[in-house]
């Protein structure tokens, strides 16, 4: 209690040269267990709260103590079935789906530790439509739900068979589109099927079909939403790879393109958020750039941090993140020098929020960031000569703080570990400084 009032004494005493460090702090996760991280392309949580990443090196397990990596072993037919994973999503019951590249999806029970695969059988009709599988979804009624790049599967999770949603070009009421890039259920329980790819096909070139797609399960039949140049709010672009409904009921459908956009899923209009080169601020996308010849730019993702703020992730254009209460956008793309905390990046990957409230963000070069979006402000001090506390008190106030926290709980001891796994000796301190500020004085 005297630590606790001569620390509130010691801040009353600062002078007015208090100052707000506002700035979003980008922690780059190092490799776990010296094992170098290539491209992730899922990230997620499970029942336990331990964190699972998707990558070209299988799957990747951490538990805040220690690491677990699943890869295809060539003598265990229980083993992942290809190590190039593409997709990735623990259900409510404890599993984990994998969703490879070109090698079918994988069931995991981490409790037998068994890998369960699905692969197409051409004389099984029944079977996975295609062995690339991009997007999976469990739905509120703990529906399994797969995008593929042959159609959209619903699987039977007694009989391990599947129903097929293909493209028919006789039926305006099918699938518009085969290629499937995302799933999405909104809060209404209706399911949405992005497709359409900006990536080049085997024919060489960058196909500009696709579509959004509004599915009913009661008839199995979809309403398709698609560009139309004579329509000004129709979509930009028919290529749909991010779709999103935020904690206010927005709906935002993400293209290729200059393509954020918000729909009104009772009239069907599409109202664009295109750049502004004049006004960067407003909310858009991060400006389009064209990088590679065999990949149109496009949203990667859009989603919403634990503090409400959005984050649209770009394939070559970098990430904007837009705080609705200045109603502002900051950009976030490479940098020259590589600043500490910064992005340094200029693709946006895939995009998860896990339960503590930590956004973590991949990216196609390999990189791994986590930011925490509740934690962002820290207040720096420069203390006068002439004050009541000086900076070798408050940091020896601060580490018996410290050391009483670590030790209080076996909750904090874990917390410990994981930061130290996770970031850098000098931002495990900040942490620490943050969240005893914040415990006394918030």
């Amino acid at each position: 209690m005297l630590f606790r009032v001569s620390a509130i004494i010691c801040l009353l005493s600062i002078n007015a040269n208090l100052l707000w460090a506002q700035q979003i702090t980008f922690h780059l996760v190092p490799p776990l267990e010296d094992n170098p991280w290539t491209w992730i392309g899922g990230i997620t949580q499970d029942l336990q709260g331990y964190m699972w990443f998707a990558s070209a090196q299988g799957l990747t397990h951490f538990d805040g103590y220690k690491v677990t990596h699943y890869m295809h072993s060539r003598s265990n037919n229980n083993s992942l079935v290809n190590n190039k994973v593409e997709s990735i999503c623990a259900d409510s019951k404890g599993i984990i789906w994998a969703g490879t590249f070109g090698y079918g999806l994988d069931k995991f029970d981490p409790v037998q530790n068994v890998f369960t695969h699905f692969q197409h059988q051409a004389e099984d009709k029944t079977s996975l439509i295609n062995d690339t599988v991009t997007a999976i979804i469990e739905d509120h009624e703990k529906n399994i739900w797969i995008g593929t790049y042959g159609g959209f599967e619903l699987l039977d999770r007694k009989t391990g068979r599947f129903t097929h949603y293909r493209h028919d070009d006789n039926d305006p009421s099918s699938l518009s589109n085969n290629h499937i890039r995302a799933i999405y259920e909104d809060k209404q329980g209706t399911i949405w099927i992005g497709t359409g790819s900006p990536f080049v096909n085997d024919k060489g070139v960058v196909p500009d079909e696709g579509g959004l797609n509004r599915f009913d399960k009661k008839t199995g039949k979809f309403i398709r939403y698609l560009h139309d140049p004579k329509n000004p709010y129709s979509l930009v672009d028919n290529r749909v790879r991010a779709i999103f409904e935020d904690s206010h009921g927005n709906f935002w459908v993400c293209t290729a393109g200059d393509g954020l956009h918000l729909l009104d899923r009772t009239t069907g209009v599409f109202t664009k958020y295109s750049y502004d080169p004049a006004h960067p601020q407003k909310l858009s996308r991060p400006p389009v750039r064209k990088l590679f010849p065999w990949c149109d730019d496009h949203v990667t993702f859009i989603t919403e941090d634990a503090a409400g703020a959005l984050w649209i992730g770009s394939f070559s254009g970098g990430l904007n993140r837009y705080d609705p209460a200045t109603q502002k956008i900051t950009f976030y793309g490479w940098q020259e020098p590589h600043l500490p905390g910064s992005f340094n990046d200029f693709n946006g990957w895939c995009a998860y929020t896990s339960k503590d409230g930590v956004l973590w963000i991949s990216t196609m070069i390999g990189n791994l960031f986590r930011i925490d979006p509740l934690h962002h402000k820290f207040p720096y001090y420069e203390l006068d000569e002439d004050t009541h506390c000086n900076r070798r008190q408050y940091r020896n106030n601060l580490d018996r703080q410290r050391e009483w926290v670590v030790q209080s709980t076996e909750r904090w001891k874990n917390y410990e570990k994981v930061c130290l796994r996770l970031t850098s000796h000098q931002q495990y301190q900040q942490q620490l400084c943050r969240r005893y500020l914040q415990r006394f004085f918030w």
